[in-house]
């Protein structure tokens, strides 16, 4: 579900199969080839080609080889030569249990109860966007931003771009003004059956839009069949 990361942002070059049949989203710095996990081809045969041929191209030119993220089910595709080196966790959340147990536990409840109090509201908007929805998402990120010294990422994350976001669901919140103060981007996917988000920001004045959001958002994916 984060294979859309593959192709934005744009500050990746590809290595391609012979055959034109796979290819593998890379980027260099300081020496370094980091490449997006897990190869794109048909097979595991395939993929395993693929890698091969990619950690040749890359002793060729003196690049030492990073695979980021392996998730457990790939492991094996990169035993030796590689090392495996946990560095951080993704959570990945089973939206029946959420549904059906986690959101009602007192820390989520107490959050809810916050929001509902400070009137903020639930939506989702499929694209396009209007642009002037667009431009209030650039005012909450700019906000956030600015909060605690944060900067924006890439590679393996987005970023705020308008062009980016007119591409993804937003699941936003509103406040009692009809102003969006807290939003999230779901990527496109390609195949399968989960969802990813991108982009969590939120006023830095609004304490509860986050985990409002985020379990507004779990709820709805959970009443849509495709998860």
């Amino acid at each position: 579900s984060e294979d859309y990361f593959k192709l934005w942002p744009q500050d990746k070059a590809y290595f391609f199969a012979p055959d034109g049949d796979g290819f593998i989203a890379y980027k260099v710095t300081r020496g370094i080839a980091f490449a997006l996990a897990d190869p794109i081809a048909p097979t595991i045969a395939a993929r395993q080609r693929l890698l091969r041929d990619f950690c040749d191209f890359c002793t060729a030119n003196g690049w030492t080889v990073c695979f980021i993220p392996v998730e457990e089910g790939s492991q094996k595709l990169y035993e030796p030569p590689f090392n495996l080196l946990p560095i951080g966790s993704g959570a990945v959340i089973d939206i029946n249990e959420f549904n059906e147990k986690t959101r009602h536990d007192k820390w989520w409840r107490w959050k809810r109860n916050q929001a509902v109090k400070a009137g903020l509201r639930y939506k989702v908007s499929s694209p396009p966007h209007a642009p002037e929805f667009l431009y209030q998402l650039k005012d909450v990120s700019d906000a956030w931003l600015q909060h605690g010294g944060r900067r924006e990422q890439g590679f393996a994350l987005g970023y705020f771009n308008m062009h980016y976001l007119n591409e993804c669901r937003i699941h936003y919140l509103l406040d009692e003004h009809d102003m969006v103060v807290a939003f999230t981007n779901e990527l496109p996917i390609f195949s399968g059956t989960q969802a990813t988000v991108d982009l969590l920001r939120y006023t830095p004045t609004q304490d509860a839009a986050m985990p409002y959001l985020l379990m507004s958002l779990i709820e709805q994916l959970g009443t849509e069949a495709t998860y």
